[in-house]
C-alpha cells in the first residue's frame, strides 16, 4: 500500500534548505529505491519533506533503516526531524 512520509525540521529556513541541497544528492546516490514524489517546503518553523512512496518497506531500505543514507546526513549535521507515516487512500481525483 502507498505510504505519504512528512519529515519536519525546525529551524531556520534558508540554512535547512541549504544543508538539504547540500546532503540529499550524496544522500541518494546510486539509490535503488526512490519515491514516487518528492517535495520539500519551507514551513512556519522550519521545512518539510514530503514524499510518496510504494510502500512503508521501501521507505525504510531506502531512507530510514538505510545506513549508507542515515550516516551521511549524521555526517552533515541534520537536525532532529519528526517523521510521520500515512497510508494514502486515494492519489487521484474522480474522473482521473
Amino acid at each position: 500500500m502507498p505510504v505519504l512520509a512528512t519529515f519536519e525540521v525546525e529551524g531556520d529556513p534558508d540554512e535547512l534548505l541549504r544543508l538539504y541541497d547540500e546532503t540529499l544528492p550524496e544522500a541518494t546516490a546510486g539509490a535503488q529505491i526512490r519515491p514516487i514524489a518528492h517535495y520539500c517546503t519551507v514551513t512556519d518553523t522550519g521545512i518539510m519533506i514530503v514524499d510518496v512512496w510504494t510502500s512503508s518497506d521501501d521507505i525504510r531500505q531506502a531512507v530510514t533503516e538505510n545506513a549508507h543514507f542515515q550516516d551521511i546526513w549524521t555526517k552533515a549535521g541534520w537536525p532532529e526531524e519528526t517523521l510521520h507515516l500515512y497510508e494514502i487512500h486515494n492519489t487521484g481525483w474522480p474522473g482521473e
